[in-house]
């Protein structure tokens, strides 16, 4: 009982710091009376707290880690994650309980039993954290700073990787450069497990570059002290110990680009003020404190008048965002002070990777606003980094078509479900994108296997061309540029900026004159749009002039990357979909940008295309969409979406989202990604109910359309089911609820109208 009441009041006291006084005199009061201090907490805690002195320093109370101490609480034993006391507490980069464990004689040696640093040390921890003064402590007591870990890396090593400048100063007035770097033929690290040569190097390169040392091995640290022998040979000996560890640096992080084939550099020009390159090039110790940004508000708008990218978010996060009710707000004026200059603080925040890791705080007198900081990788990191975001004010930016592109190179190449190992064939008739001197042209399919993208759009009353018996030939040569309705165009300008050579639109790809074409292509409308590629979807074009691409202010969309390195997360969180670390490191190719919050605002109104009957099965049976709103362009595909707002992908495979769970089971069937998400056939039918429900509500310019606008869905669904579907009726197992509808407004005695409560699709 004793230990069931200590654990509640740990917990209770974590959440209100007013009972740590009574839960100090509580276990003082049960130590004394023989209560042991090392009892084993059930996994109910968690990793970290598997005992009472876990929990006491997680919770930073010096004084209970004391008390436990002198009770005998054994400092040397792991919790569940490998780690030690003084682990835990250089973790939590804990000053007072450091040097308190310190001095009651642990030590600093002792090694880690997990994680990439398995077999590492404290110093090790210190140094990849970037915590100066906590590193010059270990050193004080006699850590080794040439300790290695399993897979031989230093904590000079750390320091390099991680770009931790004064940090490697540190450990190189303590060390002999060359004795340690000295690479000796029989230095046991350097070898590999098989001796063999390194035809990978790229990839060690790459995995350094985007994950330091984490999941790395031998060959990625004798890839590593190759590139850093190179780098001693460049060295001057007359240089300082400070220009020796930025030179280190700079060396090994131009090393490993060169290997792993990667630019790494921000290509377009940015505009930055003086208080942002200091703010910019910030780390270490100092990278959490507040950083006096500007002497006041007018100067910050005297900074965003002359183009300072980040000035320009800072001022609109002010000028939109005030809020100083909230007790977190007042909290955060209070920390900062009430005071004329605007002051920025860097914030660790423990929430979804895709809202932001960190924050960044801004302030200005009893002004305050948040803007989210977030990691964005490889992909969309290198297409950030390459275009400027103030290149155009549409949509339709340089910026926005190459962060687009890059969602469909990390679904194509990341996502085993989205990716195709057979490319569906052409439909009978597509357009070709051609060069900028020829104009685009019909092109009359064969059979090829080819990638191509679908729009998904709606006509509107001045559809002004049409594939006609009359022009297909003319159009086969080529159709006048000034001819194509602007959706139209911009879908091809889309397509263009895929590096995809064929598109389909239903107007130009479908004979609109011949009973007979529009039969026989409408009958194939499902596949058509289950085995493009991509489709396009202007979500708020109610006509083909309207266009895909709106125009907006910047800031509404401006992803801004920052030269910043945070420390690695003292813990990687797992993706419980994907079943893999997420890559939360800062560096070349993993950036962390600015991301304003709150910027996108919600209409309420219903879009366009969600109104309108064909388009739900175009949806419903499109692996991947590109979706064109009023603010920004977003991504769905079968296993994540993400918008230029949050551009790093949300998993959703594991939600109940009746439209995803349709384009999921219709690819993957009934098993869906295994257990996790696996569909029971009951399921399926309600979702299917939901199709239907949602369809009956959307209009059709021609009421013969409604058993055809969602053939291809129900064809489909039939495959799962392994059931005959025949105008919505299930002729199986399910064919009694398919029976059980009724009119929710008996006046009309119309189907269109009927309620949830079977179905089937009368006319």
């Amino acid at each position: 009982m004793a230990s069931n009441e200590l654990e509640s009041l740990f917990l209770f006291a974590s959440k209100y710091p007013r009972l740590n006084e009574s839960l100090y005199e509580r276990y003082q009061e049960l130590l004394e009376g023989g209560h042991d201090p090392n009892e084993e907490w059930d996994h109910g805690r968690g990793p970290i707290r598997s005992s009472p002195l876990f929990s006491a320093i997680m919770d930073e109370n010096v004084e209970l880690t004391a008390l436990l101490l002198n009770f005998g609480a054994d400092a040397t034993r792991h919790n569940r994650r490998g780690r030690m006391a003084l682990h835990e507490a250089i973790s939590r980069a804990h000053k007072p309980i450091i040097e308190l464990l310190l001095e009651r004689g642990t030590d600093p040696e002792a090694p880690l039993k997990s994680e990439c640093l398995q077999g590492g040390t404290a110093l090790h921890l210190a140094v990849s954290a970037g915590q100066v003064d906590i590193v010059r402590s270990l050193l004080s007591h006699r850590c080794n700073p040439q300790i290695r870990c399993e897979t031989g890396w230093t904590p000079a090593d750390l320091a390099v990787l991680e770009h931790h400048t004064a940090v490697l100063e540190v450990l190189l007035s303590e060390i002999n450069l060359h004795n340690i770097y000295i690479l000796e033929k029989n230095d046991q690290w350097l070898l590999s497990p098989d001796e063999k040569a390194h035809d990978d190097s790229s990839h060690l390169a790459s995995h350094l570059l985007e994950h330091g040392v984490r999941g790395s091995t031998r060959d990625h640290y004798a890839y590593y002290r190759s590139g850093l022998s190179r780098s001693l040979d460049l060295l001057n000996p007359n240089m300082t110990t400070s220009d020796i560890a930025k030179a280190l640096i700079d060396h090994m992080e131009g090393f490993l680009r060169l290997g792993a084939g990667v630019n790494g550099l921000i290509t377009w020009a940015r505009n930055r003020c003086k208080a942002c390159v200091e703010f910019n090039g910030r780390n270490g110790e100092v990278l959490f404190t507040a950083f006096d940004h500007s002497r006041d508000l007018a100067t910050l708008k005297a900074s965003s008048e002359n183009g300072c990218d980040l000035c320009q978010l800072l001022l609109e996060a002010l000028d939109s965002h005030r809020c100083s009710l909230h007790q977190i707000d007042k909290h955060w004026i209070e920390e900062l002070g009430v005071k004329s200059k605007v002051r920025l603080l860097l914030e660790n925040k423990e929430v979804a990777p895709r809202f932001g890791s960190h924050g960044l705080i801004v302030v200005c007198g009893e002004k305050i606003s948040f803007m989210d900081l977030n990691h964005v990788q490889k992909h969309i990191n290198k297409a950030v980094s390459q275009t400027a975001p103030t290149d155009t004010m549409t949509t339709g930016s340089e910026r926005s078509l190459a962060v687009a592109k890059a969602w469909m190179e990390r679904c194509e190449t990341e996502h085993e479900t989205c990716r195709r190992l057979n490319v569906g064939k052409l439909p009978s008739r597509v357009i070709e994108v051609s060069s900028d001197s020829h104009p685009p042209r019909i092109h009359i399919s064969v059979g090829e296997q080819l990638p191509y993208v679908a729009l998904s759009y709606c006509w509107g009353a001045e559809q002004n061309i049409r594939l006609l018996s009359t022009n297909i030939e003319t159009y086969m040569e080529g159709i006048p540029n000034d001819s194509i309705p602007r959706t139209i165009a911009d879908a091809l300008k889309i397509t263009k900026a895929m590096g995809l050579k064929y598109l389909w639109v239903d107007s130009l790809c479908i004979l609109q004159d011949s009973e007979q074409d529009l039969q026989h292509e409408l009958s194939y409308m499902g596949e058509i749009y289950a085995n493009a590629w991509l489709t396009i979807a202007p979500k708020n074009s109610s006509g083909c002039n309207d266009g895909c691409f709106r125009e907006r202010d910047w800031k509404t969309s401006a992803i801004v990357p920052l030269d910043i390195r945070l420390p690695p997360p003292a813990e990687q969180r797992t993706s419980q979909i994907h079943l893999q670390v997420e890559n939360n490191r800062t560096s070349c190719v993993n950036r962390l940008m600015v991301l304003p919050r709150h910027r996108m605002e919600k209409s309420g109104k219903k879009s366009v295309l969600r109104t309108r009957g064909w388009t739900l099965q175009e949806e419903i049976l499109s692996r991947r969409m590109l979706h064109c709103s009023d603010r920004e362009l977003s991504w769905t595909c079968l296993e994540g979406r993400c918008t230029e707002r949050i551009p790093e992908q949300e998993d959703i495979r594991g939600g109940r989202n009746w439209k995803y769970a349709m384009r999921r089971v219709i690819v993957t069937g009934i098993d869906g990604y295994g257990n996790l998400n696996k569909l029971a056939r009951e399921e399926v039918l309600n979702n299917w109910l939901e199709i239907v429900e949602n369809y009956l509500r959307r209009k059709l310019s021609k009421p013969g359309d409604r058993l055809a606008a969602i053939q291809g869905v129900q064809e489909a669904i039939g495959r799962v089911l392994d059931d005959l579907p025949v105008v919505g009726i299930w002729k199986g197992q399910f064919l009694a609820p398919s029976l059980l509808w009724k009119v929710s407004q008996p006046a009309k005695k119309s189907a269109a109208n009927r309620t949830k409560t079977g179905s089937g699709i009368m006319t």
